[in-house]
């Protein structure tokens, strides 16, 4: 015997999907994706719908928001940059659209061993253990 589900518990399934998916991240509840591929075929990084406070790493030009518990998403120059899935991205603003790139700045080099966000510095394209 099947079973047979309101028409809406489908739809509403699949819009809870992403944010399910995403409950391991340190910024799960603030965080909505987008769902779409770059012309790359890499996903792009989801969207913040909030303001965060930002924290400066001292030593450094990078910031990363307080909110977050992941070493995700930076500040540096007043662009943004996300490490996701393995890829960079940038945005001028956290409204703006992310694009991959391969663009980081050395700044996270910089970033002192003792720093609880160093574990980032291994994903930069100029790292060197």
């Amino acid at each position: 015997m099947s079973r047979r589900f309101a028409p809406g518990f489908r739809f509403l399934s699949l819009l809870l999907l992403p944010l399910a998916l995403l409950a391991g991240t340190g910024c799960a509840r603030r965080v909505e994706v987008t769902g779409t591929r770059t012309y790359q075929e890499v996903e792009k990084p989801p969207y913040i719908t909030w303001q965060p406070t930002l924290v400066s790493i001292p030593g450094t030009a990078v910031a990363y928001p307080q909110e977050c518990t992941t070493d995700e998403l930076y500040q540096v120059g007043g662009r943004w940059y996300w490490f996701y899935k393995s890829h960079w991205f940038v945005a001028e603003t956290l409204e703006d659209p992310w694009r991959a790139t391969s663009d980081i700045p050395k700044e996270f080099l910089n970033i002192p061993k003792s720093h609880p966000r160093h574990r980032i510095v291994r994903h930069h394209p100029d790292y060197k253990p």
